[in-house]
Protein backbone atom coordinates (compact mmCIF):
# COMPACT_ATOMS: atom_id res chain seq x y z
CA UNK A 1 0.00 0.00 0.00
CA UNK A 2 1.42 3.55 -1.17
CA UNK A 3 1.71 6.03 1.65
CA UNK A 4 -0.82 8.41 0.02
CA UNK A 5 -3.12 6.09 0.16
CA UNK A 6 -2.34 4.80 3.67
CA UNK A 7 -2.60 8.28 4.72
CA UNK A 8 -6.07 9.19 3.30
CA UNK A 9 -7.49 5.84 4.94
CA UNK A 10 -5.89 6.81 7.97
CA UNK A 11 -7.22 10.49 8.24
CA UNK A 12 -10.70 9.13 6.92
CA UNK A 13 -11.21 6.61 9.76
CA UNK A 14 -9.91 9.42 12.21
CA UNK A 15 -12.86 11.62 10.85
CA UNK A 16 -15.21 9.22 11.37
CA UNK A 17 -13.95 8.16 14.96
CA UNK A 18 -14.58 11.70 16.03
CA UNK A 19 -18.02 12.19 14.16
CA UNK A 20 -18.85 9.01 15.67
CA UNK A 21 -17.69 9.49 19.28
CA UNK A 22 -18.25 13.27 20.00
CA UNK A 23 -21.66 12.13 20.49
CA UNK A 24 -20.90 9.27 22.70
CA UNK A 25 -18.47 11.33 24.63
CA UNK A 26 -20.75 14.19 25.04
CA UNK A 27 -23.70 11.59 25.90
CA UNK A 28 -21.24 10.30 28.79
CA UNK A 29 -20.28 13.44 29.66
CA UNK A 30 -23.46 14.45 30.18
CA UNK A 31 -24.76 11.36 32.07
CA UNK A 32 -21.84 12.10 34.57
CA UNK A 33 -22.82 15.57 35.26
CA UNK A 34 -23.80 16.32 39.34
CA UNK A 35 -25.88 19.15 39.83
CA UNK A 36 -24.74 22.12 41.68
CA UNK A 37 -27.65 21.66 44.26
CA UNK A 38 -26.86 17.82 45.18
CA UNK A 39 -22.89 18.03 45.13
CA UNK A 40 -23.79 20.50 48.04
CA UNK A 41 -26.32 19.00 50.02
CA UNK A 42 -23.61 15.93 49.91
CA UNK A 43 -21.04 18.22 51.54
CA UNK A 44 -23.06 20.05 54.44
CA UNK A 45 -21.32 18.93 57.50
CA UNK A 46 -24.42 19.58 59.60
CA UNK A 47 -26.48 16.71 57.81
CA UNK A 48 -25.59 14.08 61.34
CA UNK A 49 -27.76 11.51 62.57
CA UNK A 50 -28.31 13.77 65.84
CA UNK A 51 -30.37 16.19 63.37
CA UNK A 52 -32.32 13.01 62.07
CA UNK A 53 -33.14 11.96 65.58
CA UNK A 54 -34.89 15.38 66.61
CA UNK A 55 -36.54 15.61 63.62
CA UNK A 56 -37.94 11.90 64.52
CA UNK A 57 -38.74 13.43 67.92
CA UNK A 58 -40.37 16.45 66.94
CA UNK A 59 -42.29 15.15 64.45
CA UNK A 60 -43.85 12.26 66.54
CA UNK A 61 -43.99 14.50 69.21
CA UNK A 62 -46.73 16.83 66.78
CA UNK A 63 -48.84 13.57 66.12
CA UNK A 64 -49.21 12.53 69.52
CA UNK A 65 -50.01 15.97 70.58
CA UNK A 66 -52.71 16.13 67.87
CA UNK A 67 -54.19 12.92 68.82
CA UNK A 68 -54.30 13.33 72.31
CA UNK A 69 -56.61 16.40 72.14
CA UNK A 70 -60.00 15.35 70.94
CA UNK A 71 -62.37 18.50 70.68
CA UNK A 72 -62.43 21.03 68.78
CA UNK A 73 -60.05 22.32 65.89
CA UNK A 74 -56.76 21.90 66.20
CA UNK A 75 -54.15 24.36 64.23
CA UNK A 76 -50.69 23.40 63.73
CA UNK A 77 -47.86 24.47 62.04
CA UNK A 78 -44.42 22.01 60.74
CA UNK A 79 -40.87 24.18 59.59
CA UNK A 80 -38.56 21.83 57.86
CA UNK A 81 -35.38 22.82 57.56
CA UNK A 82 -33.02 21.46 53.98
CA UNK A 83 -30.78 20.19 56.59
CA UNK A 84 -33.25 18.63 58.74
CA UNK A 85 -34.54 16.95 55.75
CA UNK A 86 -31.65 15.80 54.39
CA UNK A 87 -30.55 14.51 57.49
CA UNK A 88 -33.68 12.28 58.11
CA UNK A 89 -33.30 11.01 54.43
CA UNK A 90 -29.18 10.30 55.44
CA UNK A 91 -30.06 8.43 58.21
CA UNK A 92 -33.61 7.56 59.02
CA UNK A 93 -34.90 6.36 55.12
CA UNK A 94 -32.83 3.95 55.09
CA UNK A 95 -34.27 2.22 58.28
CA UNK A 96 -37.66 2.46 57.37
CA UNK A 97 -36.46 1.03 53.86
CA UNK A 98 -33.27 -1.07 53.88
CA UNK A 99 -33.74 -2.26 50.55
CA UNK A 100 -33.17 0.88 48.35
CA UNK A 101 -29.76 0.65 48.52
CA UNK A 102 -30.00 -2.40 46.40
CA UNK A 103 -31.89 -1.32 43.92
CA UNK A 104 -29.22 1.24 43.61
CA UNK A 105 -30.97 4.63 44.95
CA UNK A 106 -27.85 6.01 47.08
CA UNK A 107 -27.69 9.36 48.53
CA UNK A 108 -30.67 10.93 48.24
CA UNK A 109 -31.00 14.65 48.94
CA UNK A 110 -33.27 17.73 48.33
CA UNK A 111 -32.58 21.44 47.81
CA UNK A 112 -35.35 24.19 48.80
CA UNK A 113 -35.85 26.73 46.91
CA UNK A 114 -38.59 29.59 45.99
CA UNK A 115 -41.88 27.26 45.16
CA UNK A 116 -39.63 24.70 44.04
CA UNK A 117 -38.00 21.08 45.88
CA UNK A 118 -35.36 19.74 44.22
CA UNK A 119 -34.66 15.84 44.92
CA UNK A 120 -31.68 14.03 43.66
CA UNK A 121 -30.01 10.69 44.30
CA UNK A 122 -27.55 8.59 42.89
CA UNK A 123 -28.62 5.49 40.90
CA UNK A 124 -26.57 2.61 39.51
CA UNK A 125 -28.48 0.87 37.38
CA UNK A 126 -27.07 -2.09 35.15
CA UNK A 127 -26.99 0.10 32.08
CA UNK A 128 -27.18 3.66 33.20
CA UNK A 129 -25.59 5.44 36.20
CA UNK A 130 -25.38 8.87 37.26
CA UNK A 131 -27.37 11.25 39.54
CA UNK A 132 -30.46 11.40 39.27
CA UNK A 133 -32.54 14.89 39.15
CA UNK A 134 -36.06 16.27 39.34
CA UNK A 135 -37.86 19.17 40.07
CA UNK A 136 -41.04 19.08 41.93
CA UNK A 137 -43.62 22.42 42.54
CA UNK A 138 -46.26 21.38 45.03
CA UNK A 139 -49.03 22.76 45.37
CA UNK A 140 -52.56 21.83 47.96
CA UNK A 141 -55.94 21.26 46.25
CA UNK A 142 -59.47 20.59 47.65
CA UNK A 143 -59.90 17.93 50.09
CA UNK A 144 -56.10 17.27 51.18
CA UNK A 145 -55.23 16.46 48.07
CA UNK A 146 -51.08 17.18 47.38
CA UNK A 147 -50.32 18.11 43.92
CA UNK A 148 -46.79 17.90 42.45
CA UNK A 149 -46.13 19.45 39.38
CA UNK A 150 -43.00 17.62 37.41
CA UNK A 151 -40.67 20.00 36.12
CA UNK A 152 -38.28 17.62 34.73
CA UNK A 153 -36.58 14.76 35.59
CA UNK A 154 -32.81 14.29 34.21
CA UNK A 155 -29.84 11.53 34.90
CA UNK A 156 -26.88 13.92 34.48
CA UNK A 157 -28.08 16.13 32.23
CA UNK A 158 -30.02 13.51 30.05
CA UNK A 159 -33.51 13.94 29.95
CA UNK A 160 -35.70 11.34 31.61
CA UNK A 161 -39.37 10.00 29.79
CA UNK A 162 -41.53 10.56 32.91
CA UNK A 163 -44.28 7.66 32.54
CA UNK A 164 -41.39 4.89 32.56
CA UNK A 165 -40.11 6.49 35.91
CA UNK A 166 -43.72 7.07 37.52
CA UNK A 167 -44.10 3.07 36.46
CA UNK A 168 -40.86 1.99 38.17
CA UNK A 169 -40.90 4.05 41.32
CA UNK A 170 -44.77 2.30 41.34
CA UNK A 171 -43.36 -1.30 40.66
CA UNK A 172 -40.62 -0.37 43.52
CA UNK A 173 -43.59 0.57 46.44
CA UNK A 174 -45.48 -2.90 45.60
CA UNK A 175 -41.97 -5.13 45.67
CA UNK A 176 -40.71 -3.35 49.13
CA UNK A 177 -44.79 -3.59 50.03
CA UNK A 178 -43.87 0.66 50.58
CA UNK A 179 -47.37 1.42 52.36
CA UNK A 180 -50.18 3.48 50.27
CA UNK A 181 -53.21 2.29 52.24
CA UNK A 182 -55.96 5.17 52.26
CA UNK A 183 -54.18 7.39 50.12
CA UNK A 184 -55.15 7.30 45.79
CA UNK A 185 -52.24 8.34 43.84
CA UNK A 186 -53.08 9.76 39.61
CA UNK A 187 -50.61 10.46 37.34
CA UNK A 188 -50.99 12.62 34.50
CA UNK A 189 -48.30 13.45 31.87
CA UNK A 190 -48.67 16.97 30.41
CA UNK A 191 -49.82 16.26 26.34
CA UNK A 192 -47.14 18.18 24.79
CA UNK A 193 -44.05 17.11 26.31
CA UNK A 194 -42.81 13.48 27.88
CA UNK A 195 -40.45 15.27 30.75
CA UNK A 196 -42.88 16.72 32.42
CA UNK A 197 -46.25 16.10 34.16
CA UNK A 198 -48.80 16.29 37.82
CA UNK A 199 -48.65 13.59 39.94
CA UNK A 200 -51.67 13.91 42.31
CA UNK A 201 -51.92 12.47 45.80
CA UNK A 202 -55.53 12.45 47.80
CA UNK A 203 -56.94 10.36 50.69
CA UNK A 204 -59.28 7.19 49.07
CA UNK A 205 -61.91 7.89 51.82
CA UNK A 206 -63.00 10.18 54.78
CA UNK A 207 -61.92 9.14 58.08
CA UNK A 208 -63.44 10.31 61.22
CA UNK A 209 -60.52 12.36 62.44
CA UNK A 210 -58.75 14.17 59.56
CA UNK A 211 -55.42 15.65 59.51
CA UNK A 212 -55.75 18.16 57.03
CA UNK A 213 -52.80 20.40 55.28
CA UNK A 214 -54.20 23.87 54.29
CA UNK A 215 -51.12 25.17 52.83
CA UNK A 216 -47.93 24.24 52.06
CA UNK A 217 -44.81 26.85 50.74
CA UNK A 218 -41.13 26.20 49.80
CA UNK A 219 -38.92 28.70 51.04
CA UNK A 220 -35.51 29.44 50.47
CA UNK A 221 -33.99 25.98 52.68
CA UNK A 222 -36.96 25.69 53.96
CA UNK A 223 -40.47 24.18 53.86
CA UNK A 224 -43.60 25.18 55.63
CA UNK A 225 -46.62 23.24 56.16
CA UNK A 226 -49.68 24.05 57.65
CA UNK A 227 -52.78 22.38 58.80
CA UNK A 228 -55.57 21.62 60.89
CA UNK A 229 -57.23 18.69 62.90
CA UNK A 230 -61.10 18.12 61.83
CA UNK A 231 -63.40 16.00 63.36
CA UNK A 232 -65.93 14.53 59.86
CA UNK A 233 -69.12 14.26 61.30
CA UNK A 234 -70.56 12.60 58.24
CA UNK A 235 -67.73 10.00 58.16
CA UNK A 236 -68.59 9.96 61.56
CA UNK A 237 -71.96 8.64 61.68
CA UNK A 238 -71.02 6.38 58.70
CA UNK A 239 -68.73 4.38 60.94
CA UNK A 240 -71.58 4.24 63.64
CA UNK A 241 -73.87 3.31 61.32
CA UNK A 242 -71.70 0.21 60.03
CA UNK A 243 -71.06 -0.74 63.77
CA UNK A 244 -75.05 -0.55 64.22
CA UNK A 245 -75.42 -2.69 61.32
CA UNK A 246 -72.88 -5.00 62.43
CA UNK A 247 -74.79 -5.32 65.89
CA UNK A 248 -77.72 -6.12 64.02
CA UNK A 249 -76.94 -8.69 61.67
CA UNK A 250 -75.57 -11.03 64.50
Amino acid sequence: MSRPRWKRRFLLLTGLGIVLGGPLLALFLSLQHVPEFYQKALDDSKVTPIVAEKVKQRTEKLIHEIERNDSGINQWTETIKEQECNSWLAFELPKRVPDLNSQGILNPRVRFENNMILLGCEFQGTRLSGVVSIALRPSLSHSNTLILEIMFAKIGQVPLPLNRLINEAQDFARREKVSLEGLVVEWEQTPDSTHRGRLTLKPSHPTEIQFLATSIRVLDEMLEITGERRVDESAKQNQHQVEGDGVLSN
